[in-house]
Order: structure tokens, then C-alpha cells, then sequence
């Protein structure tokens, strides 16, 4: 298994871990009542502001971790980090539709506002947006590892 593809497993299994429960945390104090009020925008901000070094420092411990481990079990055989041309033509596929769904939530959370939706749900659309937009990106670039490029 190349080092990218390794890599892309990697990020969609702590995405999925980091948003289970930061959405689990984000839902439950939306239950609560804590995002409403005057401060309610403010204390959403401060909320997700936290998780993101969190999920950061999780990817980068995740990614060390998975090549020690990978290292380990293949006894150090293909351990290059070496990317070719194949590889970037690959990661711009994913950018390309980790932007198009990004983009997509994005005016759907601003009609929902000109609709009349609350800037909380837009807010929350658009943090499930950024989400769903990088597990697309990196669902596409590992159909295209798996398939050749």
C-alpha cells in the first residue's frame, strides 16, 4: 500500500472518530440550550475552535502511529515517502471535490439563512459541510489508488 493511500485511510478513520464526538458534543449542547442567547454564536465559535488543534494533533499522531505500525508488520519494506506525479494528479482530484462539496453546503447554509434559518444552523451546516467535504475528497482520491490512476 503506497504511503498516500495509507496516509488517506488514516485521515477518514480519525475524521470519522473526531466527528462522532465533536458532533455528539456539538448536538448535545445545541440540545441543551448553551448556543442560544446573546453569547450563543460566540460559545459555538469557542466550541469548535477547541477540536480543531485537537484533530490536528490526532492526525499527525495517527499518521506517525499507522507508518510505525505498518513499518513493524512489513518488517520496514516500502516504507518510501516518495510522491510522483500519479499521486499529485490524485490529491488535485480530491481537492477538487473536497471544494465542489464545501461549496455546495456553503450556499445551501446561506439560502437556509435567506429562508429564514437560524445563523446556528447555518453554522452547523457548514461545520458538517467542511467534514463531509474532506471525507469526499479523500473517498475519491482512494477510489482512484484503488483503481489506478
Amino acid at each position: 500500500m503506497a504511503f498516500e493511500e495509507r496516509n488517506t485511510w488514516t485521515y477518514l478513520v480519525i475524521s470519522l472518530i473526531v466527528m462522532l464526538i465533536f458532533g455528539t458534543r456539538i448536538y448535545d449542547a445545541t440540545v441543551a440550550g448553551l448556543f442560544d442567547g446573546p453569547d450563543g454564536l460566540r460559545t459555538w465559535a469557542r466550541t469548535v475552535l477547541t477540536y480543531i488543534p485537537i484533530a490536528i494533533v490526532m492526525v499527525i499522531i495517527g499518521v506517525i502511529m499507522l507508518n510505525i505500525l505498518y513499518g513493524i508488520a512489513t518488517g520496514g519494506d516500502d516504507l518510501t515517502m516518495k510522491e510522483d506525479e500519479r499521486d499529485r494528479h490524485i490529491g488535485l482530484r480530491g481537492m477538487r471535490v473536497t471544494g465542489a462539496v464545501f461549496s455546495t453546503g456553503w450556499i445551501i447554509a446561506v439560502i437556509l439563512l435567506a429562508l429564514g434559518s437560524s445563523a446556528l444552523q447555518a453554522l452547523n451546516l457548514m461545520l458538517i459541510a467542511a467534514w463531509f467535504s474532506d471525507v469526499a475528497g479523500n473517498l475519491v482520491k482512494l477510489f482512484f489508488y484503488r483503481r489506478g490512476y
